[in-house]
């Protein structure tokens, strides 16, 4: 929503506490075609913070965690099952098997989109795959904590 504002010279700028969707609203109060183009941004950006789909944001899930504080300040104790990355990476490898797919493409915090080839190696917190559909692709390998979004 940063970007998208930016094109239209509005810079939300930093926002604490809740604020980020007050400063939005705030800045295309005075343009009504550009409010209700955000609005339903904000709407989904809301959505998304009451019920993430935690098994496709994981990083969103660890940022939820350590920003939960009790009353005293420390740190809840409720933390991350040990096994969520295996679970992710055994969702993953399972659409793979299921959809019979030997190309994927994800699109990285970057900005930037790939397309992955050929037979996957997914593990843990990684995924290895080949860069072109032929035997000239080199192999490479990908951090989930770099992957925004992945299409099988």
């Amino acid at each position: 929503m940063r970007g998208l504002l930016r094109n239209f010279g509005l810079k939300v700028g930093r926002t604490e506490g809740g604020t980020f969707e007050k400063r939005v609203l705030e800045l295309v109060g005075r343009d009504a075609k550009l409010a209700e183009f955000m609005e339903p941004l904000l709407a989904g950006r809301r959505k998304l913070r009451e019920d993430p789909p935690l098994a496709y944001c994981p990083h969103l899930w660890r940022h939820q965690q350590s920003s939960r504080r009790n009353r005293l300040g420390a740190p809840m104790t409720d933390t991350q099952p040990a096994t969520f990355d295996q679970v992710l990476a055994d969702l993953i490898n399972g659409q793979i098997e299921l959809r019979h797919t030997n190309e994927l493409r994800a699109i990285l915090s970057t900005g930037n989109e790939i397309t992955m080839h050929g037979t996957f190696t997914v593990g843990r917190d990684f995924i290895i795959y080949k860069t072109a559909k032929d035997d000239s692709g080199k192999w490479a390998m990908t951090p989930f904590a770099h992957i925004v979004q992945l299409i099988i």
